[in-house]
């Protein structure tokens, strides 16, 4: 996330700066400084299954985002929780080419994202 001129933190997919395949289940819980956490995911381009979820705080029952490659981003994805915690988790199935992708994150008084789907809207794939 770029704040005050700088990136403030950064998690990288395994691997990177290259691809990584195989059966991978990676599991993110970021507590960010101030009072809430924000996001930016860049986009993720895998050729077989794999499913990518955002959550608000720590919590499974509060998700942010849901997706999986059948309807895949072509956006930076950008995200505010409601709390300075926030958890990102990532399965990948099977054989598989992923590009490498980044997280950037960071805590601030107020949300830096007005958040694209309501929580009540997200469906479970």
């Amino acid at each position: 996330m770029y704040y005050a001129g700088q990136w403030l933190s950064v998690i990288t997919s395994p691997g990177y700066p290259f691809e990584f395949s195989n059966q991978l289940n990676c599991q993110y819980q970021i507590s960010a400084f101030n009072n809430y956490a924000n996001v930016e995911i860049s986009v993720i381009r895998a050729l077989n299954d794999f499913n990518l979820n955002v959550f608000d705080g720590f919590d499974r029952t509060k998700p942010l985002w849901q997706e999986g490659n059948f309807n895949p981003r072509t956006y930076t994805l950008t995200l505010s929780a409601s709390s300075p915690q926030i958890m990102v988790t990532w399965y990948n199935s099977g054989d598989n080419n992923i590009q490498p992708f980044t997280i950037h994150y960071s805590g601030t008084s107020t949300p830096l994202y007005v958040n694209p789907t309501p929580m009540a809207a997200v469906k479970k794939q």
